[in-house]
């Protein structure tokens, strides 16, 4: 059963255009956003060629605020270390 959708935006980047209505559905919604975009920070830095090791890898996967991940995508395209993002 799919969780009940409205037409509004949420706070963010304010780039989907539906969200889901009831708690369960923006807690999962909002889970798998942020999922999604610490395999990205990941994914960036080991395309880089830059040495990820365990404690960075369970830094950004606890993370769940998409902002900060956000921003460490945005780290990890210049950054000489993994390290580096969390500065």
């Amino acid at each position: 059963m799919e969780p009940e959708l409205a037409s509004q935006e949420p706070t963010g980047t304010g780039k989907r255009t539906w969200y889901p209505r009831s708690e369960w559905g923006r807690r999962h919604w909002d889970a798998g956003y942020a999922h999604g975009i610490a395999k990205v920070v990941l994914a960036v830095l080991q395309n880089r060629g830059l040495s990820v090791d365990s404690d960075v890898k369970t830094r950004i996967a606890a993370c769940a605020d998409p902002e900060q991940l956000l921003e460490w995508v945005e780290r990890a395209v210049v950054a000489e270390r993994a390290e580096d993002i969390f500065a």
